[in-house]
């Protein structure tokens, strides 16, 4: 079924695009949380502190957030 409803996503996308999308895991805003939507450099460092103490930025699917935290130098 994932593989179906990924396939749909992704029909319109050339391949190109589709791996470009697959490499790209940096963001510039959080992602989740109760301030999702907001640039890094916005949120409150106790509240990405408080998240890297509850280890949520060993997840695998946080790679991507804990990477563009430590290129601005809040991790």
């Amino acid at each position: 079924v994932l593989y179906q409803v990924f396939s749909a996503m992704i029909d319109d996308l050339s391949a190109e695009t589709i791996l470009k999308l697959l490499e790209n895991q940096d963001t510039d805003v959080m992602p989740f949380g109760k301030h999702q939507g907001k640039p890094l450099s916005e949120v409150p460092r106790s509240y990405l502190k408080w998240l890297k103490n509850e280890g949520a930025f060993d997840k695998p699917e946080n790679a991507g957030l804990r990477t563009a935290l430590e290129k601005i130098g809040v991790l």
